[in-house]
């Protein structure tokens, strides 16, 4: 393989998880309780009628923490039974009465929940995933804070794509050209919608997931959201020990939810 297919070996697309269901507003949720607060710790068995984004289907595999609004309470693990399409039907056990819920999908995707605020990590290395694969459970990091028990679930997880074209690729490294952070710990305040860096990372590493080498095809890793004045740059590593450098100097803004491209 020359220089010049190695050179090209990839093409890199920025996108993030496709929004919610834009037709059907999320609920508003209560004011976040200040004075007075629930004290009731008996857990009751409760059913959420849930829902993620449009064009979506088998992706509740997984677990969802659940909370409510008593402020020593911890999560609880609810199960997806019943599944349609987008739709879902998550069981488990909560505090009742309540009425305000916050839920984490997945639930191993997210830290310790304190103050209304959630941590989650994207790691500085990734084993890479193929873009169809950001249709998994593992991919659909998302939260909802809402009213009653209708969920609706909105994502706080972006992804950069890329299409392998070259043969004996083994693993890469990705940064910004800016030199911004591109992974790190963030924190969601589920009563604000907003996620903020609390500790960042100037590269991801990413690796063909226990294979030799990338297929030709495209895949994903998540990044950061956040503003990219100077595009991306990507050191390949093949078989051989060779490396190549790519760059993609293309400015784009990466947001949770919504779609972005490099070109």
């Amino acid at each position: 393989m020359n220089r010049i297919i190695r050179f090209s070996a990839i093409a890199m697309a920025v996108a993030s998880l496709v929004s919610c269901i834009k037709e059907v507003p999320a609920p508003t949720p209560n004011p976040r309780p200040e004075i007075e607060v629930k004290t009731e710790t008996v857990l009751t068995d409760m059913s959420f009628n849930a829902r993620l984004g449009e064009s979506r289907s088998s992706i509740w595999d997984g677990q969802v923490m659940v909370y409510d609004n008593v402020p020593d309470h911890e999560a609880s693990i609810f199960e997806v039974t019943q599944v349609n399409g987008t739709r879902a039907v998550l069981k488990g056990k909560a505090y009742n009465p309540t009425d305000m819920y916050y839920a984490l999908y997945p639930a191993t995707a997210f830290g310790a929940f304190k103050d209304g605020k959630v941590g989650h990590d994207i790691p500085v290395t990734q084993a890479v995933k193929a873009a169809d694969e950001l249709l998994a459970p593992d991919a659909q990091v998302a939260f909802v804070q809402a009213l009653a028990t209708d969920m609706k679930f909105s994502p706080v997880a972006a992804y950069a794509s890329f299409t392998v074209k070259a043969a004996e690729l083994v693993s890469f490294t990705l940064r910004a050209s800016g030199d911004e952070n591109i992974a790190g710990q963030t924190e969601i305040d589920v009563f604000g919608n907003e996620v903020s860096l609390i500790g960042g990372e100037k590269t991801i590493t990413v690796t063909a997931d226990g294979k030799a080498a990338f297929e030709n095809k495209i895949y994903a890793v998540e990044v950061l959201p956040g503003e990219y004045k100077n595009g991306f740059v990507a050191e390949l590593v093949f078989q051989d020990g060779s490396t190549y450098t790519n760059i993609f100097p293309k400015a784009v803004e990466i947001k949770d939810g919504g779609i972005n491209y490099i070109r």
